[in-house]
C-alpha cells in the first residue's frame, strides 16, 4: 500500500486554519503579534488603515499562510514540496491581487486623500528549514 501523502494533511490544516478567522479586536491583536512592517511606497498612508476590516483580514490571511508554510514545508517529500509550492504561489497571487484591487478608503475622507496607495508589507528574520 502506498504511503499517504502529507500534502493532503497540510491542505486540510491550511483550510481549517483560514476558515476560522477571528473577528474584530481579536483579529487586530493577532495581526499585531505577527509583527508586520508596513512601508508606504507612494500615496498617503493613514494609520486608520490598520483598523480597516478588509485590510486586517488580508494581513491575517497572509500571516497565517506564512506561518503554516514555515511549519510544514520541511515535513514534505520533494515531490510534495513542488506541488505545495505551486499551490502556495497561486494562493499568494490571489492575496496580492486582493491587496491590489482593494478599496481601503474611508468614504468620509476619500476626497482628501490620494486615490492611490502603494505599500510594502514584510516581516524581518523569516527562516525556512529545507
Amino acid at each position: 500500500m502506498r504511503k499517504k501523502s502529507n500534502i493532503l494533511r497540510v491542505f486540510k490544516k491550511f483550510y481549517s486554519i483560514l476558515g476560522k478567522k477571528p473577528s474584530g479586536q481579536e483579529a487586530i491583536n493577532e495581526v499585531k503579534m505577527m509583527n508586520f512592517k508596513i512601508h508606504p511606497l507612494s500615496g498617503k498612508f493613514d494609520n486608520s488603515l490598520l483598523l480597516n476590516k478588509d485590510f486586517i483580514d488580508l494581513l491575517w490571511n497572509l500571516g497565517k499562510t506564512e506561518e503554516l508554510f514555515k511549519q510544514v514545508f520541511s515535513e514534505l517529500s520533494p515531490q510534495d514540496k513542488r506541488v505545495f509550492l505551486r499551490l502556495f504561489e497561486n494562493f499568494s497571487d490571489i492575496l496580492q491581487e486582493k491587496f491590489y484591487f482593494a478599496d481601503f478608503s474611508d468614504d468620509k475622507n476619500s476626497s482628501q486623500s490620494s486615490p492611490i496607495l502603494e505599500i510594502e508589507v514584510f516581516r524581518e528574520n523569516i527562516t525556512i528549514k529545507n
